[in-house]
């Protein structure tokens, strides 16, 4: 317990809405793909940790228990090969969906078998794409030099989330608080890949001028609404500033109220 049990609890479930953020960046790329991957994985965990988690919230269980469960493992690991993908083939999607149909039956599998040799396997598929993407990043900043220092930066902090969510994950949340540490597991998680987002996007992205374009549309409204409330919004004149009355530039003010 680091705060209380239900804090920790209800932490651990909203911090499943955080997939809003990446999913809306994926969006606005015109990423459908991504984004409804993305949105579709922090909606199942937000199910799951509703449905199973401990302390209940709810009086009973509204989808099964162990479903519910294998359906979150393989949305949150295939997820992490589809962000490891993406930083590898963008858009690419003919390549990155012969990826995923190959490896969802494998990792449906290994949900239904219990052997020691099963995490070594999910963590060598990961093991693998991440040493392919960390190679071609580290290509493009030190050698070609057609990623930006801010852009690597980013990246290099991902990953530094990455290692603190795989922390959270495998030790401190079976060794201290499940709940709280599984929350920073989330958290983790859904911020690495908004940082992700910008590794492989160009400056030609649809993501650029999707966001000027919804940038000038809020502009624009804030303006409008302004302007209208300018127009009904009159200044009130009290009557000791009927003197100033006749220093205004109204036809025949003058003479109404001086007269």
């Amino acid at each position: 317990m680091i705060i209380s049990i239900d804090f920790d609890n209800y932490l651990c479930i909203f911090t499943n809405l955080l997939c809003i953020i990446p999913s809306i960046l994926f969006f606005i790329d015109n990423n459908i793909y991504d984004g409804i991957y993305v949105l579709s994985t922090g909606t199942i965990s937000l199910i799951y940790h509703i449905n199973n988690n401990e302390p209940k919230i709810l009086n009973n269980t509204f989808v099964n228990p162990t479903l519910i469960s294998n359906i979150d493992t393989l949305y949150s690991e295939t997820l992490i090969i589809n962000i490891a993908s993406y930083l590898l083939f963008y858009k690419n999607l003919n390549i990155r969906a012969s990826l995923c149909a190959f490896l969802i039956p494998i990792y449906i599998y290994l949900n239904t078998i219990e052997s020691v040799d099963v995490a070594h396997i999910r963590y060598s598929f990961i093991i693998i794409m991440g040493l392919t993407a960390i190679i071609k990043y580290f290509t493009r900043y030190f050698y070609t030099k057609t990623l930006k220092t801010k852009r690597f930066l980013l990246l290099l902090f991902a990953a530094f989330l990455n290692s603190i969510e795989v922390v959270a994950f495998e030790y401190l949340q079976k060794k201290y608080t499940y709940n709280f540490y599984h929350s920073i597991h989330h958290i983790c998680a859904f911020t690495s890949i908004c940082l992700y987002f910008y590794g492989p996007i160009t400056n030609n992205s649809p993501y650029y001028y999707n966001k000027k374009k919804i940038l000038d549309s809020i502009k624009k409204c804030c303006r409008h609404s302004h302007k209208v409330t300018a127009e009904i919004s009159p200044r009130i004149i009290c009557s000791g500033e009927s003197s100033n009355i006749a220093d205004l530039n109204i036809p025949g003010a003058k003479n109404r109220f001086l007269d």
